[in-house]
């Protein structure tokens, strides 16, 4: 997840001469070369969620879950094509004409949100389950905290900037909470305790 932002940019533009450079999302690499690895990727990473401690009944479970579903759906249903590829010839995917352009792009829109929420929760749990006391566990609380943080205020950045800011925005907003959820989640992941 962390890897991804910066592989989709960098191996379109150096391996496939991809234009524009960046494009203006995660998602606009579906319409590039990267389209399988936009995809496995991002399907990966939703099948992790979804069996990531799925015998547990917890919030952080359900959380994951959710956001694991939302992963899933953000690969199967792609974001509309740009103006960039319109005006380059690239087609609409069967999906696209079944259902309509716009009805798939809502539902990739829709599970982005659901996805950026669950994985900005799943920190705030990873916060919350740090045991009070030391000034060490005061450090790594708020670290969650401040990951969570940063995954909001990136969220608030590419709703607010969806049609009005730079042609990039999106992409950086994603690139923002890839990092923060990882390392919330390679923070949350040094207690190996769950794996005894």
């Amino acid at each position: 997840g962390i890897v991804l932002p910066f592989s989709l940019i960098f191996i379109d533009w150096l391996v496939f001469h991809g234009h524009p450079v960046p494009r203006d999302s995660e998602s606009a690499y579906y319409y590039s070369g990267m389209r399988e690895w936009f995809t496995v990727t991002v399907g990966t990473c939703g099948f992790f969620l979804i069996a990531y401690r799925i015998t547990e009944s917890t919030l952080e479970n359900t959380l994951s879950i959710f956001g694991g579903i939302a992963a899933l759906l953000i690969s199967i249903f792609p974001t509309c094509r740009t103006k960039f590829e319109r005006t380059h010839g690239v087609m609409e995917t069967p999906l696209q004409k079944l259902l309509g352009e716009g009805r798939v792009a809502d539902v990739h829109l829709v599970s982005a949100i659901v996805f950026i929420v669950a994985i900005g929760g799943i920190s705030i749990l990873f916060g919350l389950a740090v045991k009070r006391g030391s000034r060490r566990a005061h450090f790594w609380r708020m670290f969650h905290f401040a990951c969570a943080g940063v995954i909001g205020l990136a969220l608030v950045w590419a709703l607010a900037t969806y049609h009005s800011g730079p042609r990039w925005s999106t992409l950086a907003a994603e690139t923002a909470c890839a990092l923060a959820f990882g390392a919330s989640w390679f923070a949350a992941g040094a207690d190996f305790a769950y794996l005894r």
